[in-house]
This record gives structure tokens, C-alpha cells and sequence, in this order.
């Protein structure tokens, strides 16, 4: 099997080429909080390599047909570029992992994994955009801008409508939902616009730090609900709506992908070093997550497995 595009590491090593060293997700490691919530044989998941590495290459397939290299080069390779050059996300393996959580078609949900990856990508590069200023600019890792900031900019404003379109025509034989579409696309524009993933960044550019190198909590977590765990959030309600889950489930979900979402936040350094214990935050937001997952037990049992190891270290943090 061609190893996923979705693993490459940001665009020090060529666009386009399979990462030679991907991290598959491991077990979930839950802290004394998380573990006593749920019995001991569902937290021991043996599957969770071959079941990410499947869903993962259906998305590339995926983003693969939806974006081959055609004219207008100018437009096609920058869009391809940034899109299988971005870090990695757990977002679209949430998606296609809720959706068969309660029922769905894997199907159903990889034109939108597919879509979240594109919307990813999206945010990724406008946080490392080189700005004069600003927490943003300073942001790691470095990355080169192959294609200049002028294109990469103008090439971001194409993505987010691209990836809508994605979802909306992901229909087809016994896949024709446009009511679920239209919830999917709205659950998308909420996590990524002014409330959204668009209002974290723009906290993060203009304020950043308060004080003299002192974290503001309440900044703190803003930014990370808004980044982090409104698109992760958003991935899990998307998976849920497509496979045909109830509102409780729904709602389930979206819980625990903001959760999920948030932890990553942690990892990536929100709250710096200013006097913030992100290590009992972050185990305080794992045993939220596993609490969310713990009262779908009674109806979907063994089967909460597998979306389980999204809160494993390496499965949550970008490579």
C-alpha cells in the first residue's frame, strides 16, 4: 500500500512525495482521571494502525482524483502543493471514524475528511505566513514558501471554497443526502469563520502575550477552543450527521473531538511557559474526552475502539 501523502512533514522536503517514516497511531496512554472511566479491555486497542492507515489512504486517494495537476499550472500545483504539504491533522480520521462509530459508510464521510484535510492545510499555511510582527510569524517549525506568500495567499483563498465544493457533491449511488450536506457545510463554515478558527488566529496575531511574558489564561483558552477544538469538534458532529446518528450522538461526538482538538492545542504550545501547568490541563482534557466516549458504551460497546486512539500522543500532534 503507497504510504499516505496526508503524513508528510511541512514543505522542507519536496511536495507531493510520500513521507518514508510515517508515525502511526499508537494505544491511547490515559492518565489516572481518563483510565478510571472506562473498563480496562476498551482501552487496550490493537487495531488502531491499520485502521488509521486505511482511512488515511482513502483520503489521499481521494484528494489525489480531486486534485490532479492541470491547467492552469499556476493555479493547480500551488493548491496541490499546500495541500499535501501541510502538517498533519487527526480532523478527517475523526470524521471518517465518528461516521462508523454509529453506523455509517466509510464512504459517505471521505469527501469530507478530504475536505477538513484542504481546510487544514488552509490554516496551517495562513499561521505560518510570514507577517512583520506578531506571534504568528514566529511560529515553528520554519517552513520555506516554495511558491511565494502573493501565491500562496491568493491560493488559500481558493482552498476553503474548493474543499465546500468537495462536500457538495460528495453524493452518488445510495450516498445522495443533500440535507446532510447542507448540516455538514454549515457545521464547516461555523469552525473555520469569524467565530471560528478565522477569530482564534486573529487573537493570536494581534495579542498573543499580556503582560511581560505572562500567558492570560482566558486567552489561552479562547485561542484553543477556537483553533483547535472548534475544527476537531466540527469533524466529529460532520462524522456523526453523515452516518446517520442521532442528536445525542451527534452532540457525543462533537464533545469529544473539541476535546481531542484542545489537547492538540496543548501540545503545540499554547500557554508557552508562563506559569501554566499545561500537563494537568491537557490530562484534565483527556479525561473529558474519555468521559464523552463513556456514555456511548451502552449502545456502541467495543466499537468506541478505534476513534479511541485519536488521543494518543502521536495520532494528536502534527508531524
Amino acid at each position: 500500500m503507497e504510504r499516505s501523502l496526508l503524513f508528510h512533514r511541512p514543505l522542507r522536503q519536496a511536495p507531493c512525495l510520500p513521507s518514508r517514516n510515517p508515525t502511526w497511531p499508537r494505544p491511547p496512554r490515559l492518565g489516572r482521571s481518563a483510565g478510571a472511566l472506562l473498563p480496562l479491555p476498551i482501552l487496550r486497542v490493537k487495531c488502531s494502525a491499520t485502521y488509521m492507515e486505511s482511512i488515511n489512504h482513502e483520503i489521499q486517494v481521494h484528494l489525489e482524483k480531486a486534485l490532479p495537476i492541470r491547467q492552469p499550472l499556476t493555479v493547480s500545483k500551488p493548491m496541490r502543493g499546500l495541500t499535501f504539504s501541510a502538517s498533519r491533522s487527526v480532523a478527517p480520521a475523526l470524521c471518517v471514524a465518528a461516521c462508523e462509530l454509529v453506523g455509517g459508510d466509510r464512504a459517505r464521510a471521505i469527501p469530507t475528511a478530504a475536505a477538513l484535510h484542504i481546510l487544514h492545510a488552509w490554516s496551517y499555511f495562513r499561521d505560518h505566513f510570514p507577517l512583520s510582527d506578531g506571534p504568528m510569524c514566529k511560529l515553528e517549525p520554519t517552513i520555506s514558501h516554495e511558491f511565494g506568500t502573493n501565491i500562496e495567499l491568493l491560493t488559500g483563498d481558493g482552498m476553503v471554497p474548493f474543499g465546500i465544493e468537495l462536500i457538495s457533491r460528495s453524493g452518488g449511488p445510495g450516498h445522495d443526502n443533500p440535507e446532510q450536506n447542507l448540516r455538514v457545510i454549515v457545521e464547516i463554515t461555523r469552525a473555520i469563520g469569524s467565530q471560528g478558527i478565522i477569530h482564534g488566529q486573529y487573537l493570536q496575531a494581534k495579542r498573543g502575550r499580556t503582560g511581560e511574558g505572562e500567558w492570560d489564561a482566558g486567552w489561552v483558552d479562547t485561542v484553543r477552543e477556537k483553533k483547535w477544538g472548534g475544527l476537531h469538534g466540527c469533524a466529529g458532529a460532520c462524522g456523526a450527521i453523515l452516518g446517520g446518528g442521532g442528536e445525542w450522538e451527534i452532540g457525543k461526538l462533537r464533545k469529544y473531538g473539541a476535546y481531542v482538538g484542545m489537547v492538540r492545542g496543548m501540545r503545540e504550545g499554547v500557554g508557552g511557559d508562563g506559569g501554566i501547568d499545561r500537563k494537568a490541563m491537557e490530562e484534565e482534557l483527556r479525561g473529558k474526552a474519555v468521559g464523552e466516549l463513556e456514555g456511548m458504551m451502552q449502545q456502541h460497546g467495543g466499537k468506541i475502539g478505534p476513534i479511541m486512539t485519536l488521543l494518543d500522543d502521536h495520532a494528536n500532534r502534527d508531524e
